[in-house]
């Protein structure tokens, strides 16, 4: 979704976040991020970001190879109201100290307040290694809490990496005015990916694992499940979970029922679950 030329200043006062940033998530190859909120300081940092990518990946995200954001797009990309505009960042440690390496972004359409337009950006250096999965999975609970139903994006034809990430999670896609136009429902409809709560190399991240990505709604599913005691779990990851495998079809019922108990408990910090 190409950013307007001009930001849409609004004289409300920011709607309160609800949900504690920032917050520490780790990509499916092992990178640790730290997501939160963008803020209006973050403008010469967003500035350089955009600057570094390759004219390959500022056409895939803007739609042009312009060699610098202006002062107008980025009011309109840092200056936002965190509610009908909302736009998470992803920081990593990189040899050169932490840095930002992904946006997440999404804007409600005045028109259909359940619909936002969606948008991702990921630095060069740390694309295919799950970093923009991270933050977008982030990005549309947080979206979805809001009362957001659906995500659109605009894609270019060439950009098959952006309509394969979307098609991959249910979305839809068109052509529409030479773009393709893809709308995906929230909570979308992707594999379901443990490693986003659940420890790995733990037997219950590898049993949920073996669950959810099995080829046929009709199979068996794995004995189990195994020692909950082996994972730690907050109330608030436990309910996430819990969401994750519900919309996933009744074969996650009883599974998601155990974590929606988990979530339903009061737990002392550092307690086990189980």
């Amino acid at each position: 979704m190409p950013p307007p030329t001009e930001p849409t200043a609004t004289d409300d006062a920011p709607a309160a976040l609800d949900v504690e940033y920032p917050k520490a998530l780790r990509t499916r190859t092992g990178i640790k991020l730290e997501v939160r909120p963008i803020e209006p300081e973050d403008a010469a940092g967003l500035r350089d970001g955009y600057a570094a990518l390759s004219d390959e990946s500022k056409r895939a995200r803007f739609h042009t190879a312009a060699h610098e954001l202006s002062d107008a797009q980025l009011r309109y990309l840092t200056e936002i109201d965190h509610d009908t505009h909302e736009a998470l960042v992803a920081e990593a440690e990189t040899k050169a100290g932490d840095h930002g390496v992904a946006v997440a972004r999404y804007v409600r359409l005045d028109d259909e307040p359940e619909v936002a337009e969606v948008a991702i950006t990921v630095a060069d250096d740390f694309q295919d290694q799950g970093v923009g999965s991270a933050v977008f999975d982030e990005l549309s609970q947080l979206a979805y809490r809001r009362g957001v139903r659906w995500f659109r994006g605009w894609v270019l034809p060439s950009n098959r990496r952006a309509v394969d990430f979307f098609t991959s999670r249910g979305a839809a896609s068109r052509y529409r005015e030479g773009l393709i136009v893809v709308e995906l429902p929230l909570p979308f409809p992707e594999p379901f990916r443990p490693h986003r709560w659940l420890p790995p190399q733990t037997r219950l991240y590898r049993w949920v694992r073996k669950l959810a990505t099995r080829d046929h709604l009709e199979a068996p599913v794995p004995p189990g499940p195994p020692d909950w005691t082996m994972v730690r779990l907050t109330s608030e990851e436990a309910a996430d979970v819990a969401r994750a495998l519900e919309a996933h079809g009744d074969r996650f019922d009883d599974l998601a029922a155990r974590f929606r108990h988990v979530s339903e408990i009061d737990q002392p910090e550092d307690s086990e679950d189980g």
